[in-house]
């Protein structure tokens, strides 16, 4: 059994955590859930340089809505910020993530006090 100070000092560093992940929660702006893809292909001229094998390349976003498919064209200036916007997606659900942790073990430590206390 662990001691009451030390209960409350994890308690105390929980409350912490949690405090720093919904600040950085915040700080997750542009998110697009989904990903990027890049496609390649030939376009047909018989003397372009992608019948020699240096295909040409455009970017879309895919991602399902109403359980269907959607396919969006990312013109090539646009790409390190749809790159960008992926990315704060994952890192948005790894955060949600760790807080649900967070708040499953303090919703566990408050059950098991209460439960002491009623005895």
């Amino acid at each position: 059994m662990t001691s009451n100070k030390t209960d409350r000092r994890n308690i105390a560093c929980l409350h912490r955590k949690r405090r720093t992940l919904s600040q950085r929660l915040g700080a997750c702006k542009e998110l697009v859930k989904g990903s990027l893809i890049v496609n390649r292909r030939r376009c047909g001229k018989p003397r372009c340089r992608c019948q020699e094998g240096q295909l040409h390349e455009s970017y879309a976003f895919t991602f399902k809505k109403s359980g269907r498919s959607v396919l969006i064209h990312v013109p090539k200036w646009l790409e390190a910020e749809a790159r960008q916007a992926q990315r704060d997606y994952r890192k948005l659900r790894a955060l949600v993530d760790e807080l649900s942790a967070v708040n499953v073990a303090l919703l566990r430590n408050k059950a098991r006090r209460s439960k002491t206390r009623r005895r």
